[in-house]
């Protein structure tokens, strides 16, 4: 049986050693959701938020055939954390699974190149403006499909205000480029006193 996990610090040794900003999000019930095989002791758990499902534990077929909440999307980006899961997850959906290499955005300190990205502004064709997210973008993205998944996640403005950074490239006040940050601080000490972790 796969049950929503309210108090998610209960799963969160199945994603110990996991570096993923989505995964953190949902053990510290800022966006997503974990789901268990128990709500006392689980072995087997996944993460999700949004299109990704990040598969941990004990591997277990109920979990790679359960989709909660996918009412408006066709397909998932489930993520093994073993080959065992990822051998289960072409099991279950055969030729339907495929197999893609996921790139990672960079998480530490001073790596990220202002140079490069000023010259990629400076080089904007004419037309095209680089824009913060504010409110009304904000609303406006998510009536569109394609860049809806930048601001879906976050439950409201004021939310997106708290926990994200987002920029995106307009031409006649449509946004055609952008992208989506998570500015949530990972403060382990923080949320064990509020029982989201361990």
């Amino acid at each position: 049986m796969v049950f929503e996990l309210r108090e998610t610090g209960r799963a969160a040794v199945l994603f110990e050693g996991w570096q993923e900003t989505l995964i953190w999000s949902c053990l510290q019930g800022v966006m997503g959701k974990i789901y268990a095989d128990s709500l006392e002791d689980p072995v087997s758990a996944m993460a999700v938020l949004g299109d990704f499902c990040f598969l941990a534990g004990k591997c277990n077929r109920e979990f790679v055939l359960y989709h909660p909440g996918q009412d408006m999307r066709d397909f998932m980006i489930m993520v093994p954390q073993d080959k065992d899961w990822a051998d289960l997850i072409e099991e279950c959906y055969g030729e339907k699974a495929k197999r893609v290499a996921r790139y990672a955005i960079k998480k530490e300190k001073d790596v990220f190149d202002r140079e490069a990205l000023q010259k990629a502004v400076d080089e904007l064709p004419g037309g095209y403006t680089l824009k913060m997210i504010d409110e009304k973008l904000f609303w406006h993205c998510r009536k569109i499909a394609w860049c809806r998944d930048w601001v879906l996640q976050y439950e409201d403005y004021a939310a997106y205000r708290k926990y994200g950074l987002g920029v995106v490239i307009v031409k006649e006040g449509e946004p055609v480029s952008g992208g989506i940050f998570l500015l949530q601080l990972y403060g382990r000490d923080r949320d064990r006193d509020k029982g989201r972790l361990p």
